[in-house]
């Protein structure tokens, strides 16, 4: 699929300070608007309001992410609770938000889940993500390059190939994959390395 970014919206997409994002779409929204302003505007309040601490920052958008990628264990209990979960984060991540009637629609929430998917690859570069050892140790450059190119294959093929959610989590794979292979070109090949490795075994 064709997801267009929309005119004058690629800054809003790239930053990934929410208040900053708050601002950019202020002054955007008041000069281009491609039908899809409206839900734009409800994605970044359903992806940063926490109801039971209003005023309070969140990012669903990272958590929800960030729980796709450490749910491994989940694939070996296949169970309508797990599958129930897995739908339950696309809908938090916006994915019931898409109308068939509206092209603008899916754009508008792959880009918003690649933005998320963004923030979230800014934190798997730090001093804290995939430790060895117990924690103890701290890994390589490369090494996390690697470890989040296998999160990446996980969340965007094997959980949806095996729970037979492939069309469900189209536009959320999308996302992900397309936002870390065009990261760089190191992080492209590091992707594609998890895909042959993991042929056949599925």
């Amino acid at each position: 699929m064709n997801y267009q970014c929309g005119d004058g919206w690629t800054e809003y997409y790239r930053e990934t300070d929410p208040e900053k994002r708050k601002l950019l779409f202020k002054q955007m929204s008041d000069v281009y608007d491609d039908g899809a302003n409206e839900l734009r505007h409800r994605l970044y309040e359903k992806r940063h309001t926490d109801s039971a601490h209003p005023g309070k920052m969140v990012d669903k958008g990272v958590l929800e992410i960030m729980l796709m990628s450490v749910n491994d264990s989940l694939i070996y209990r296949l169970s309508p609770f797990t599958a129930r979960s897995i739908r339950r984060s696309m809908t938090d991540l916006g994915i019931d938000e898409v109308c068939d009637d509206n092209d603008m629609s899916a754009s508008a929430v792959y880009w918003e889940i690649r933005n998320a998917a963004r923030r979230y690859f800014e934190n798997c570069k730090g001093p804290q993500y995939a430790r060895k050892w117990f924690g103890m140790v701290a890994s390589s450059d490369d090494e996390k390059l690697e470890k989040t190119a296998y999160d990446v294959w996980t969340m965007t093929v094997r959980i949806p190939e095996i729970y037979g959610m492939t069309e469900e989590m189209r536009i959320f794979s999308d996302a992900v994959r397309d936002e870390f292979t065009e990261m760089s070109e190191e992080a492209r090949a590091s992707y594609m390395r998890q895909v042959r490795q993991a042929k056949g075994k599925l």
